[in-house]
């Protein structure tokens, strides 16, 4: 009835005369309806570089290069920090296109073989394997070959870019040079005042005190796309199951044959010695038939999971799952939610995956293929040695910055770690001028008279010669700034509870012939140090020489960014 009153519409002469009229008027009033749209890329698109609008794809691309790809991907970093160095990226790409230094397939093989070989999956003989190449990006990184060579593209290139920064800009000033020589080689006596901080208290923290860690603590908050699944977990291992299950002795053997010299096989003075099959027999047996309990299971839940009578299928959504947990007689979980990206974990908001499905090497990857909304493809499967994970999505929630009302409780354990540390350091630097005083008039650090655990005896030695001590690490890098009679300031070690103060009661100069030997070297590493420094204020020089315009998308303040990403 519908499509015969929708073909009489369409037969109506005046319908089509009227709908003509309307297009006539149209197009002979547009000037009526005409809407300035220059700005539109501006508002839609990510802005211009040098003047020139800027691909809203070469834009993404670049963030991406930034951030990383597959599982190890960056969330932690802020947005307008991303969007900063993308535009600094995009802006050396020019220069490098203009110098012809852009990457060429030369570049991107020998950066593959290169990376094969830092994760050893090189064939025979140092061989490139595609095969374990594709292996790798898929099961480790999460990326597919191309995607990962786009990526390495854009890595040479801006790697490139930064070798047009003039090699001169390396030099030295000798009394620089000098003074770090001296750093490395001069004789140090020096005595050190420990302090720890079971005696530091602080006032339990206010709103307002919560707020200021809030505020300059919001990045290490910043939480990616985050998921939560409802699960049951079924053992493939259960005694009733197995008992079910027979599998053959050739099946046996051949598992025997197969993992034999590298499970049951130990060295010995007599040579290699391997136990006998029948020694190992029940063990592989068992292992065969959880490997079989795992299909049977992962085969009879899919099966139940889509039927194939359509009117099952469209029940609603939890009918079939709760049926499928009852009738397994296992109560169904929901997780914590976490991020099937990897990368870290923002304590008190997620939790890592391996915590709600341990041994589940592709948990997250079967998590991301489900669609909630797709009959066909709403529930999956994970499975580890000896278990079965059955899961749909539970909730989903979109990558932000916590809130300060969500966050307050879960950070309040940090913030008052934080404020422990500090009342901790600066209860140390108060001692400091004590300290400072007493070597001043002549006297000797007492312990009791700067309020510290013990103070040491005398060492004396070079930064040079790395004399082992406890904390030797944390006062060497403090040492090496200090003059004859100075103290330093807190110096943290790697125990948070322990703070340390180092006097220095004498520094001679060192030995000349062993100045000489090590100054090439800290010359080309204060080269290599400054070179590094020049590159990334020529990059911001570079950009702004160029001069760039941004939209919301790809701001470089945190005001917009933080308006786009929520």
């Amino acid at each position: 009835m519908v499509i015969q009153k929708f073909n009489r519409l369409i037969r109506n002469k005046w319908v089509w005369g009227i709908f003509a009229i309307l297009i006539s008027v149209f197009f002979a009033f547009d000037f009526l309806f005409y809407e300035d749209r220059s700005n539109d890329k501006a508002m839609n698109g990510v802005g211009t570089l040098a003047g020139e609008d800027v691909d809203a794809m070469a834009f993404q691309n670049e963030v991406q290069n930034i951030r990383g790809i597959g599982r190890q991907r960056d969330w932690e970093t802020p947005v307008h920090e991303v969007n900063k160095t993308a535009w600094e990226n995009l802006a050396a790409a020019k220069v490098a296109k203009d110098y012809n230094l852009a990457s060429n397939d030369s570049d991107l093989q020998n950066e593959i073989y290169m990376s094969c070989m830092r994760w050893r999956i090189l064939g025979q003989q140092g061989q490139f394997d595609y095969g374990r190449y594709e292996s790798f990006l898929r099961d480790a990184l999460g990326v597919k070959p191309l995607e990962f060579e786009n990526y390495l593209r854009r890595v040479i290139t801006a790697s490139k870019a930064m070798n047009v920064v003039p090699m001169s800009a390396r030099w030295v000033a000798p009394l620089e040079l000098e003074s770090a020589v001296n750093d490395q080689t001069d004789k140090f006596s020096i005595r050190i005042a420990a302090y720890t901080d079971k005696d530091v208290k602080v006032k339990p923290l206010d709103e307002a005190a919560l707020k200021n860690y809030y505020n300059e603590n919001t990045n290490s908050l910043a939480l990616p796309d985050l998921v939560s699944v409802r699960y049951i977990k079924i053992k493939a291992d259960d005694a009733a199951r197995l008992a079910k299950i027979s599998v053959s002795s050739n099946e046996v053997f051949d598992l025997y044959d197969s993992v034999s010299a590298e499970r049951y096989t130990t060295d010995t003075t007599n040579g290699p010695v391997t136990k006998a099959v029948g020694e190992v027999y029940a063990e592989l047996e068992k292992e065969l038939k959880i490997i079989n309990s795992i299909e049977i299971i992962k085969t009879n839940i899919l099966f139940r999971a889509y039927p194939v009578d359509s009117d099952n299928v469209v029940k609603a959504k939890d009918d079939i799952f709760k049926k499928i947990a009852k009738e397994e007689k296992l109560e169904i979980k929901t997780s914590p939610l976490f991020s099937v990206a990897g990368g870290k974990v923002v304590k008190g908001f997620m939790v890592s995956p391996s915590s709600i499905a341990p041994g589940c090497k592709d948990f997250t990857e079967k998590v991301a293929e489900i669609d909630p909304e797709n009959v066909d493809t709403r529930y999956n499967i994970a499975t580890s040695e000896k278990e079965v994970y059955f899961f749909e999505i539970a909730k989903t929630v979109k990558a932000h910055i916590p809130t300060f009302a969500e966050a307050k409780e879960i950070i309040r354990p940090d913030a008052v770690k934080a404020a422990k540390q500090k009342a901790f350091k600066d209860f140390v630097n108060s001692k400091r001028a004590i300290a400072a005083k007493l070597v001043a008039t002549g006297k000797a650090l007492d312990a009791k008279a700067i309020g510290a655990d013990n103070v040491s005896t005398s060492m004396t030695f070079t930064v040079q010669s790395r004399p082992s001590f406890p904390d030797s690490m944390d006062v060497l890098k403090a040492v090496a700034r200090l003059d004859k009679g100075q103290v330093s300031e807190f110096v943290s070690t790697a125990n948070r509870h322990r703070g340390l103060l180092v006097y220095v009661e004498n520094r001679e100069a060192g030995d000349d012939g062993k100045s000489a030997l090590i100054r090439s070297g800290i010359q080309s590493e204060l080269g290599s140090y400054y070179g590094r420094s020049l590159g990334g204020k020529w990059r911001e020089w570079n950009l702004n020489d160029m001069g760039f315009v941004t939209t919301a998308s790809s701001s470089v303040t945190p005001e917009e960014s933080a308006e786009v990403s929520e």
